[in-house]
């Protein structure tokens, strides 16, 4: 394991350009292939190597950990449950639950120009988005029940709870400000609850913690946004992060660190920074994008006193991101925006990187395959992420 190296006001580029460089949507240049499906490993991923034979003469697999292609369709959104079994919302809106190497269909009905499904936090229920990206309109499919539920047709901006089966969102107006809101989708009885009223409605909402919601205005490259948190228990709203550019910010569900894109002062390019308790920022020497990583925790034994042989239980909180190999040619782009909106793409390696100390440990570097990913998570020793190439759901596994 080596110590990833902090830096601050210097950006420092992390790994060689490999492979194809960087894709434009409308260039020729090809990403590596992506594997192919397979059979199903004893634990539930494909067993790599997942390679198609090289023509004569060519190079053979180095990939030895397991890795491949869980979702035979392209997805949106997946929950993976505790014994590893899946469930997945497909592109054309099908919802469908992968276990033990078999695909069963929940429900069938399609859904034209769906945007999101993201899921509750106990994987009972999926929040869908579809219709106009600028005015999406809700739905809620109850797993069990295999029940649709349509929400309200002022509803913006909804996310999960990370606790309970609420959901947060915007419920606009046109003779008041937005109410700041939340349904409890497990009360069939209950009643939106307005929580404050604003007079902007286009905030991106994130809830990772029980007692706190943040607000963020929508980043781009050219113009300054900033971040704000909702405390629930007193109604205080506090500014977090003010008028930067290219703003975007994954927050931890399991400790007080969140991850923060901001552009270089000129459009071109940008940083990753490291968020402490909501007011140290640490930048990192390694770059790429919030929504390219997830947080998680994991128990480790650490001795009482310096002396002592005794140990204790904590939790290390920590974050996987899929680092572009190729980010320097990214820094000719203005950014987040040029990313977001897919007109270049990431050749991705994987690494871990504790969130206290900063040590950082590889988890998945390779040459072979075009692996862009988005939509982390990271469950039962795995992490599964949704491929920007080809919009399937991939496994590796972090053993």
């Amino acid at each position: 394991m080596t110590r990833i190296l902090y830096i601050t006001g210097v950006l420092v580029v992390f790994g060689a350009v490999v492979g194809a460089g960087y894709f434009l949507r409308a260039g020729n240049n090809q990403a590596p292939a992506a594997p192919q499906e397979s059979a199903a490993s004893p634990f539930g991923l494909p067993t790599a190597p997942i390679y198609q034979a090289p023509a004569a003469g060519g190079a053979t697999s180095t990939i030895s950990q397991q890795f491949g292609v869980v979702a035979e369709n392209e997805v949106v959104g997946f929950f993976v449950g505790p014994q590893n079994t899946i469930t997945a919302v497909e592109t054309g809106g099908r919802v469908v639950r992968i276990a033990d190497g078999a695909q069963t269909v929940i429900s069938s009905a399609p859904i034209s120009n769906i945007i999101s499904a993201d899921f509750s936090f106990d994987g009972r229920l999926v929040l869908v988005s579809f219709g106009d990206a600028r005015a999406p309109q809700y739905s809620v499919f109850d797993i069990d029940k295999k029940t649709w539920r349509p929400l309200p047709e002022n509803t913006r901006r909804a996310t999960w709870s990370p606790s309970d089966l609420r959901i947060v969102f915007f419920s606009t107006s046109e003779t008041a400000a937005s109410g700041l809101s939340t349904l409890d989708l497990g009360n069939p009885k209950a009643l939106p609850k307005v929580l404050t009223r604003l007079h902007q409605q286009d905030l991106d909402i994130s809830w990772p913690n029980p007692e706190r919601i943040f607000l963020a205005e929508k980043g781009a490259a050219s113009l300054l946004s900033s971040v704000w948190v909702f405390k629930i228990k007193t109604g205080e709203l506090a500014l977090v992060l003010e008028e930067e550019l290219g703003l975007d910010v994954l927050w931890s569900p399991v400790s007080d660190h969140g991850l923060v894109f901001s552009a270089d002062p000129g459009g071109r390019g940008g940083r990753l920074s490291l968020i402490t308790g909501l007011d140290t920022r640490t930048n990192l020497a390694i770059t790429s994008f919030p929504e390219k990583c997830a947080f998680a925790a994991e128990t480790k034994n650490a001795s009482t006193s310096a002396t002592s042989t005794k140990t204790t239980l904590t939790s290390a909180p920590y974050f996987i991101c899929g680092f572009p190999k190729n980010y320097d040619r990214f820094a000719v782009f203005p950014l987040p925006d040029t990313y977001q909106k897919r007109a270049i793409y990431a050749l991705d390696d994987f690494y871990k990187i504790d969130a206290t100390t900063g040590d950082v440990l590889p988890i998945f570097v390779q040459d072979e395959y075009g692996l862009d990913a988005e939509k982390l998570s990271i469950a039962n020793s795995r992490l599964f992420f949704i491929n920007r190439f080809d919009h399937k759901l991939y496994g590796i596994s972090l053993r």
